[in-house]
């Protein structure tokens, strides 16, 4: 599916002090994760592995092993499968890196412009270490992505399509790749893809447990998502960090439906993707991208604060357009998107400011107010979008 590692590392790897901090990010955690016991995300996606292949329920809790429970689809044991083999010490670091590398692979991948994925890189770091410091999949979900636009883009649908169906069966988010089927010049490629690694991939945790365990785990993820989202919707919940969230919070609604909100947020988004479909501008069609990338993360109630790399990486796309930003837009960016949302939640600051940013959901605040410039200049100003790549 992807070109030859060693070739990708030889050409497309060049020094890059974001990169390198990206890379040396995970020994740092790796220490703290150790000391502090912050670990426990990494231990649930490591025991998923052991379950799928003990023919265990996925779902279930395991206080022994570890707090909380999974929510990851079964594929998700398989993909976990060779970091689970090392010891936690190395496993940890692996996976963290693994994750970090592969998003930016789909970066270099989606981005032409040296000086452009710079800058996407530098802005995405607060969000990467978020993730990183949570053992977190988010970077790898925005890769996934990423590269479905890509290959739409290079008219290498099946590859797409392999994207968008990983990420569903392992993520759901994965699932709004499908939204490029409206960019594809070949719909009917693109179809056949979609079913044809829907059925591969759904099959796939068959080979190593049986079709019976495997259809029982897809409907108890079901279910489990189900009543996490149901969980999550409170007023007191450490996620839901979304729009239905903040609106939910601020007004105190705690029984109140997220539905409509996110119906609203998925035509919305829906919207410049129709008005798009006859326009083949690389730049616009790239804009789209991180518009969907913003969406799951604003919209979706199982939103946390390491959720934020995807949403990162597709606010990033809009504000490097311009392979450069000005110092204008720089005065907004540091305070507003990457010390209030990115380092806000964080030990950086007092229990207060975390507990109030919690309480109200706010970190997505200067997410969906870029979300909303983003929409607006899509649909208003599609000829004023520039064009540098």
């Amino acid at each position: 599916m992807l070109p030859p590692i060693r070739n990708f590392f030889v050409k497309k790897i060049k020094p890059n002090p974001i990169l390198a901090l990206w890379a040396i990010l995970p020994l740092f955690f790796l220490v703290t994760d150790f000391i502090k016991d912050r670990y426990n995300n990494y231990k649930i996606f490591r025991q998923v592995f052991y379950h799928l292949i003990e023919k265990l329920p996925i779902y279930s809790a395991y206080p022994n092993e570890y707090h909380d429970v999974n929510h990851y689809g079964p594929l998700f044991g398989i993909l976990v499968a060779p970091f689970s083999v090392f010891p936690d010490i190395v496993g940890v670091t692996l996976w963290n890196l693994f994750n970090a590398l592969f998003l930016y692979y789909a970066i270099v991948k989606s981005i032409k412009s040296p000086e452009r994925i710079k800058l996407v890189l530098f802005l995405c770091t607060i969000e990467m270490a978020n993730a990183m410091w949570s053992c977190q999949f988010n970077s790898s979900v925005a890769a996934m992505i990423l590269l479905s636009y890509h290959f739409t883009k290079k008219e290498e649908e099946f590859k797409a399509a392999f994207f968008i169906m990983l990420g569903f069966y392992i993520k759901i988010y994965g699932i709004v790749g499908l939204a490029f089927f409206l960019l594809s010049k070949n719909r009917l490629r693109f179809t056949k893809g979609v079913i044809f690694w829907g059925s591969v991939l759904f099959i796939l945790p068959m080979i190593i447990t049986n079709p019976q365990y495997i259809i029982q785990s897809y409907l108890d993820w079901f279910h489990s998502l189900e009543g996490k989202n149901i969980q999550n919707i409170g007023l007191h919940s450490d996620q839901d960090i979304s729009v239905p969230g903040f609106i939910r919070r601020i007004f105190n609604l705690e029984s109140s439906s997220p539905l409509p909100i996110v119906l609203a947020g998925a035509i919305a988004t829906a919207i410049p993707f129709v008005l798009r479909v006859n326009r083949q501008k690389d730049e616009h069609q790239l804009q789209l991208c991180g518009l969907l990338l913003m969406f799951p993360v604003l919209f979706s109630s199982g939103s946390e604060h390491p959720t934020f790399i995807i949403a990162m990486t597709g606010a990033s796309i809009w504000l490097s357009r311009n392979n450069h930003i000005n110092k204008r837009e720089w005065a907004l960016i540091i305070p507003f998107l990457l010390l209030f949302s990115g380092l806000g939640p964080t030990d950086l600051f007092g229990k207060k400011i975390r507990y109030v940013m919690s309480s109200y959901s706010l970190k997505v605040v200067p997410f969906f107010i870029l979300w909303l410039t983003m929409f607006y200049a899509l649909v208003f100003k599609r000829n004023k979008i520039l064009v540098n790549e």
